[in-house]
């Protein structure tokens, strides 16, 4: 037991005396009458001595019992169960406003005689009852939890109960010096939170702890949640291509022009979350034009693609190669989007001051638009390949424009990945070599795995634009097919809780004697799907050092 020391500081409304040991105040002077001192130093009243006796004694007051070894333990020594080295505390009959820390007067939550445990140098000394309250250890502050408050505080083996309302239930920061924490049932709740954890002791940098015949308990954790599934993308527009134009005869030279130009390709918009639009399909190329005004040969207008054939002229990654004049005058079909990859699933989360923080997945990719269709070539005029056709002046022939391509399917979108599950621990003992002794530390279930969240479907590419059937001789190409939306990756599922009884720092092992470390199961992993592998469940070991 420490020695007691000059404080200095007002412990529970009264100044500390300075000396060996905690003095008495002086006796008090006042006007004659029962109980009051005379001149000499006499008391004037026998029942002065009964009412001095039976007034509550508070810590400041309290002096050691003649020949009481202050350095043995309540179950050693009955002496030490005095005012002069314990703070008392009962949830029952104490009261943290109006208490004094007495035996007659004791505080009524551990975390209020903790503190004044602290101030005043002394042990805390629970009366074995449930206190509904998580509680701060403090450095060099004992903590006994086994004393009869209904039989004048003796020693018994019952424990008192920390019936935590949160987790960690209890938790230990920078206890250097040698603290012995004996006889408490510390549990913290079982916990419903996505994701939430359930610690009985927190301990940071207290090597000095020393657990002895104590239990600790860890409740189940919660399960993390799962990714939200995701969103469906819509079309907005028109995505198949346009069909060509057939061969025309016309009067007015370029009257028919438009009507013959290349015809765009199918364009639309993906609904739902920007950047995923398709590449519109290619245009269809433009019929020739021919009069009698000009040599017999054909022509193509202005600005239209060159030589008749259809866009692109060279395929890339968004629109399929259009068809060639004179050539393969087809345009090309889009193909699928590519896929997304898809996301992986988490391992065990981390460890470290603040508990336990889970691990999640990581999201799929999105797929890709589908490439869009190229365009058609367009067509020459019949008329030049018949040497017998004649015609009137400013008589003109429009050859057949090709179709135009089809624009590209909307991708699949990844759903959010899923959380990682909290975790059940006894303890948490980070950089904290403390000792075991003679205790029970023990966990519940892991949280279970959040799973990721299913991914949308991609949507079809648009038809192709078909080409002219009147001239079958002569016919212009259709366009191609956009290409189907790709697939979206397939999201991973977070990390299953693990069921530890005693986590702690590789760096600082714990010793533990004669205690029983039980851990329960770990957090339920997920299943495979769609090619992706299975989660496994959580970790379930009595010790893991990380």
């Amino acid at each position: 037991m420490r020695s007691l020391k000059c404080l200095g500081v007002l412990v529970l409304g009264m100044t500390v005396a300075c000396g060996d040991h905690f003095k008495s105040s002086e006796p008090n002077k006042g006007d004659s009458g029962a109980g009051a001192i005379n001149g000499g130093g006499q008391e004037d009243d026998a029942g002065a001595k009964d009412s001095a006796k039976d007034a509550p004694i508070s810590l400041v007051d309290a002096q050691p019992p003649p020949q009481c070894d202050g350095t043995k333990r309540p179950d050693q020594d009955a002496c030490v169960i005095d005012e002069a080295f314990g703070v008392f505390v009962s949830a029952s009959k104490g009261n943290d406003s109006t208490g004094n820390g007495s035996r007659t007067l004791p505080f009524a939550t551990l975390t209020k005689a903790i503190t004044a445990g602290m101030q005043a140098g002394r042990r805390v000394y629970a009366c074995a009852e449930t206190y509904a309250e998580s509680i701060d250890l403090a450095n060099g502050v004992d903590v006994y939890g086994y004393f009869d408050c209904t039989a004048n505080w003796k020693v018994t083996m019952t424990r008192a109960k920390v019936l935590s309302p949160k987790s960690p239930a209890a938790t230990a920061t920078n206890i250097t010096k040698d603290t012995r924490v004996d006889s408490l049932d510390v549990v913290s709740p079982d916990v419903s939170a996505a994701g939430g954890s359930s610690i009985g002791l927190l301990a940071n940098n207290s090597g000095g702890l020393h657990i002895v015949n104590t239990k600790v308990h860890a409740g189940s954790a919660g399960k993390g949640a799962d990714g939200s599934v995701a969103i469906q993308l819509t079309e907005s527009g028109n995505k198949n291509g346009h069909g060509g134009s057939p061969e025309t005869y016309c009067q007015g030279a370029f009257f028919c022009e438009q009507s013959h130009d290349s015809q765009p390709g199918g364009s639309m918009t993906c609904v739902g979350e920007g950047g995923h639009d398709p590449v519109a399909g290619g245009a269809g190329g433009s019929g020739g034009y021919y009069t009698l005004d000009q040599p017999l040969q054909w022509v193509f207008v202005a600005n239209k693609p060159a030589t008749g054939s259809g866009l692109p002229l060279v395929a890339n990654g968004q629109v399929a190669k259009g068809g060639v004049y004179n050539g393969a005058i087809l345009g090309d079909f889009g193909v699928r989007g590519a896929d997304g990859s898809n996301g992986s699933h988490a391992a065990l989360g981390t460890f470290g001051p603040s508990g336990y923080t889970p691990a999640n997945g990581t999201s799929g990719g999105a797929g890709a638009p589908g490439q869009s269709g190229g365009g058609g070539a367009g067509g020459d005029p019949g008329v030049l390949h018949d040497a017998n056709w004649y015609a009137p002046k400013d008589i003109g022939v429009w050859g057949s424009s090709g179709g135009s391509g089809g624009a590209g399917g909307c991708p699949g979108l990844a759903g959010a990945s899923g959380k990682g599950g909290g975790a059940s621990i006894g303890v948490v003992a980070v950089s904290s070599a403390m000792t075991f002794d003679s205790s029970i530390i023990e966990s519940s279930t892991g949280g279970g795995a959040g799973s990721g969240g299913a991914p949308s479907k991609p949507t079809t590419g648009g038809t192709f634009g078909g080409a002219p059937m009147n001239n079958i001789t002569y016919l212009a190409g259709r366009g191609g097919s956009g290409g189907d939306g790709g697939n979206a990756g397939w999201s991973g599922s977070g990390a299953a809780g693990p069921s530890v009884a005693i986590a702690y720092s590789s760096n600082a092992k714990p010793k533990v004697i004669a205690t029983t470390l039980s851990q329960g199961k770990g957090g339920a992993g997920t299943p495979a799907i769609n090619n992706t592998p299975s989660q496994p469940d959580g970790v379930s070991v009595d010790k893991l050092a990380f």
